[in-house]
């Protein structure tokens, strides 16, 4: 039998047993395969719940763990590391029907698998302020310089509070007060093995997101002043380089 005729009949919850499987006491293989199948099912879903703490608050216990058994039916692992399982659930969710009158909720979900991402995500070296004021010391320098940042950021723009949402959940607090007509872009990085997750102005988010599309330092500059004249180019290197986000800088022709 093929591993996809293996992982069908594992995940199906009612489909058949696999051929040619017999239990050595003689006992029902249809009965002690369906344990094992809901063992790993369960298993799976428990993983998700550890992943998705948040929006199994949002819809509570017993419906995301309904909803996730459902993601689990229709995506199977592709790798033995369960840290690395979900990665498809935030999609899952946007078009699953039972969630549609919960709009953030798939938002709230990719918030959630980019902060295990950024938690696992290669450390990358991290540039020597010394190295990065020697490159920006002149104008002519920032407008050919180009900053790299490490694994360990990642950006998310979204319709509605996620961050607040997240925060609320993460210290107890009141999720009905939150308007969740707010817009908020999310911003999480991991500094040493802490990650944290903040809104930042548009400013900050266009220009980190311009660097990591590899444009050029000034060019993200002026990107981030189209979405936010008051963005501060100093204050968001200083954020950069608190978190020890950036990687390297060079100086291009």
């Amino acid at each position: 039998m093929t591993q996809g005729k293996w992982s069908a009949a594992l995940l199906g919850p009612n489909a058949s047993p696999p051929d040619g499987l017999v239990a050595w006491n003689g006992s029902s293989v249809a009965q002690r395969f369906s344990v094992y199948r809901n063992n790993v099912a369960s298993s799976l879903a428990d993983a998700l719940v550890d992943t998705f703490p948040v929006c199994r608050s949002l819809v509570g216990d017993e419906f995301f763990r309904a909803m996730a058994l459902e993601f689990v039916r229709r995506h199977p692992p592709t790798s033995p590391v369960l840290a690395f399982y979900g990665r498809d659930f935030p999609s899952f969710v946007e078009q699953f029907p039972p969630v549609q009158g919960v709009p953030y909720l798939s938002d709230v979900a990719r918030l959630e698998r980019a902060y295990i991402d950024v938690f696992h995500a290669a450390d990358g070296e991290e540039v020597c302020l010394a190295t990065l004021q020697e490159a920006l010391c002149t104008p002519e320098q920032m407008a050919r310089a180009r900053v790299m940042l490490r694994p360990t950021v990642a950006l998310l723009p979204s319709s509605y509070p996620i961050v607040s949402l997240w925060q609320a959940h993460r210290t107890g607090g009141d999720m009905l007060g939150i308007d969740l007509s707010a817009r908020e872009n999310a911003y999480v990085v991991r500094t040493g093995l802490s990650v944290g997750v903040s809104c930042e102005p548009n400013g900050f988010y266009e220009f980190t997101g311009a660097l990591m599309r590899g444009r050029a330092l000034m060019d993200a500059m002026n990107d981030a002043l189209e979405a936010d004249p008051a963005f501060d180019l100093t204050m968001s290197l200083t954020v950069l380089i608190r978190d020890q986000a950036i990687q390297s800088v060079a100086i291009r022709d």
